[in-house]
């Protein structure tokens, strides 16, 4: 009965202290204010299919880009393996 009876003292003395808050009037725009942070949240995002192609349009140009620059570097790989191969002449046998 003693532990039933102290949390009861606890809680009694908690709400006591509760009741000693000094109540405040919110200004009359503080309500307006909210709502439209509200509305402006709720336009300022985008729709998940409209994030989702956005991100699939900038992975396709990079994989292009990528792709385009692998193939410039191949190219010129070849061109320098040709400069360094001397070209076998058999304008003798002709």
């Amino acid at each position: 009965m003693k532990l039933n009876s102290s949390k009861y003292l606890d809680m009694e003395s908690k709400l006591d202290q509760l009741k000693l808050i000094q109540k405040l009037t919110a200004p009359e725009s503080l309500y307006d204010a909210i709502l439209w942070k509200i509305e402006m949240k709720n336009k300022s995002t985008i729709s998940p299919k409209w994030a989702t192609g956005i991100a699939a349009g900038v992975i396709l140009l990079f994989s292009i880009e990528l792709f385009q620059v692998i193939q410039k570097s191949n190219k010129n790989a070849d061109l320098e393996l040709e400069q360094l191969i001397p070209k076998q002449n058999f304008n003798l046998y002709e």
